[in-house]
């Protein structure tokens, strides 16, 4: 017991010696971290950007900064086949860290958390005690712009009645039903809701135009011409869409049943997440079992450290790994909850398209793309897609509706 008690008192003077070492390269501005922050290379305790990255992060911030959500950001970036340095998809979660993240804006914080070695948790480090630099990091985005990124996370966070936790309301809609889902078919960039009033300063027109013109106007270098949508012509087009779809919704209710039972048979991520977890016990035991080496005098104390630096790097990695797998396996479980709305909500009666609510163009609407030639493609949930033209004046359904998958 003496010996035991000896190794426990030397694992703690080690651990003391390793954070005043943390602290020492803290305060000397050298990065410590686990080398993988999205935008950055990291080399000899100093980040370099990668300019590869560093345009994806660009884009999140500008993206997240003019008021489209992270749902909306995600799919944008699955779409255009972006993924995380391991080769995965992009997490909302994910997202959000980096919206909040201070170093891409050049500030680098230090301390913020400290790890307790009696009850092996993390505690919160009070702000005074955090140590700050200004100039340790090549800033990614400007100041200007983080901070407007986090205004508007700011601003979308919704209490959810406790009063101890909230929910950030981007991860899931934007200000309007039709927000980040029309896309300009000539720029590629998206349509923002503008308001203007007119000259009698009563008359209000409410349109969608493309963020080009919005921007930099028609004939400017970065400018778009492309046409605009009236809200009474964007609502109507949708309902007139979503109202035909609903005409074979027997069909319709057989593919989200299928897909939902695609979703529900894969649970390849929870299955992970509990071998990690068996993985995470052992790894425990493991370094009970070092410790009684080192007090039976089995192994020397350089042999203990050695081993014992190694569990801890291990263990990091499992918690990583970990956490990136609880995203995925949280965007399964909505993907289930949305797909037996969607079965739900095919079940109900329309008679007409003006029964069509803000829910159901919300859950089945995938994107609208606007052509110059005032053609609209309609693309709904399960990539039903609809082509709609101007025809006297008005908008109507044009033949060949291709119909090619899954919600």
């Amino acid at each position: 017991m003496v010996k035991y008690g000896m190794a426990a008192q030397f694992s703690r003077d080690l651990s003391k010696k390793i954070n005043q070492s943390q602290k020492k390269r803290m305060e000397n501005g050298r990065i410590i971290t686990n080398g993988r922050m999205w935008g950055y290379d990291q080399k000899d305790g100093q980040l370099f950007i990668n300019e590869k990255e560093a345009e994806i992060v660009r884009y999140i911030f500008e993206e997240y900064a003019s008021g489209i959500g992270f749902r909306k950001i995600k799919t944008k970036l699955d779409e255009k086949g972006i993924t995380t340095q391991n080769g995965t998809l992009f997490s909302m979660s994910t997202l959000k860290r980096i919206i909040r993240n201070e170093k891409y804006k050049g500030v680098l914080i230090m301390g913020k958390r400290h790890k307790d070695f009696n009850t092996k948790k993390f505690q919160d480090v009070p702000e005074s005690e955090w140590v700050i630099h200004y100039d340790k990091i090549p800033l990614i985005v400007s100041e200007e712009l983080w901070d407007r990124a986090n205004k508007e996370l700011e601003k979308k966070r919704k209490s959810n009645g406790t009063g101890e936790r909230s929910k950030v309301a981007g991860y899931f809609s934007g200000t309007y039903v039709y927000s980040s889902k029309i896309k300009c078919g000539k720029c590629g960039r998206p349509y923002y809701h503008s308001t203007y009033t007119g000259k009698d300063k009563i008359t209000k027109t409410r349109l969608w135009e493309c963020r080009g013109y919005r921007e930099y106007g028609k004939n400017a270098e970065h400018g778009c011409d492309n046409i605009k949508l009236y809200d009474y012509e964007t609502d109507g087009i949708v309902k007139q869409v979503i109202f035909e779809f609903w005409q074979d919704k027997d069909q319709n209710i057989k593919n989200v049943i299928d897909v939902l039972e695609e979703v529900l048979s894969d649970n390849q991520y929870q299955n992970s997440i509990d071998k990690l977890s068996q993985d995470k016990i052992k790894l425990g035991k493991n370094k009970d079992k070092l410790i009684e080496l080192y007090s039976e005098e089995l192994i020397s104390k350089d042999e203990f450290k050695k081993r014992n630096d190694g569990y801890n790097l291990t263990l990091e990695k499992i918690q990583e790994e970990m956490q990136e797998l609880d995203d995925k396996n949280k965007n399964l479980v909505s993907k289930k909850e949305r797909l037996l709305k969607s079965q739900l909500i095919l079940q109900t009666k329309l008679k007409d398209k003006d029964e069509i609510t803000d829910d159901i163009i919300e859950n089945f609407l995938k994107e609208m793309i606007v052509y110059p030639d005032q053609r609209i493609k309609i693309v709904l949930n399960g990539n039903f897609e609809f082509m709609v033209g101007k025809v006297n004046n008005e908008y109507s359904i044009l033949p060949n509706v291709t119909i090619t998958g899954s919600i």
